[in-house]
């Protein structure tokens, strides 16, 4: 599954080239809407992915779709730092993405709560791979980024920070 808006930096075309070549059965859900709706709908249908994808506008069950989905997919060209990255693998469900500038790499630990790769066909590699080798544990994936990213754990980075500027200012 990905969540994401639909706008090009967000690589959605290039999850799309990757699952066309996947040679097993799969259900992708995609649940975000942009700008770029009708394109990717376009591709979609091009590569005959209609009968694979589900498609949500918005809901506020992210967590829940995101805990019953076995992998959250990655195309992005460029990121920040991926909220939904941290919230698949907090509810134990591991990322494969393609390398981007940004924070991926600062939360996906290889072989743990998930991969990173250069390139859609390495994506496709990875997707078989992992398809035939599952070898992902739900609760390293979660333990992997809820020990540096966990509300408790940024608040106290944030009290800390806070209390230093304090102390450097009035001291």
């Amino acid at each position: 599954m990905t969540v994401a808006r639909f706008d090009l930096e967000k690589g959605h075309q290039r999850i799309l080239e990757a699952l066309s070549q996947v040679t097993f059965d799969f259900h992708y859900t995609l649940i975000g809407k942009g700008v770029l709706h009708d394109e990717i709908f376009a591709l979609i249908d091009q590569y005959n992915l209609k009968d694979k994808i589900s498609h949500i506008i918005f809901t506020k069950e992210v967590e829940k779709y995101l805990a019953e989905s076995d992998l959250y997919l990655q195309g992005s060209y460029t990121e920040g730092f991926p909220n939904s990255i941290i919230e698949s693998c907090m509810v134990g469900t591991p990322v494969l993405a393609i390398d981007a500038p940004g924070g991926i790499n600062e939360i996906i630990y290889p072989n743990i709560n998930g991969k990173i790769v250069a390139n859609v066909n390495e994506f496709v590699s990875e997707l078989e791979n992992i398809n035939s080798n599952y070898r992902y544990n739900a609760v390293e994936v979660s333990a992997a980024v809820s020990e540096r990213y966990s509300s408790k754990t940024i608040l106290s980075k944030y009290e800390d920070l806070f209390v230093k500027v304090y102390k450097q200012k009035f001291n």
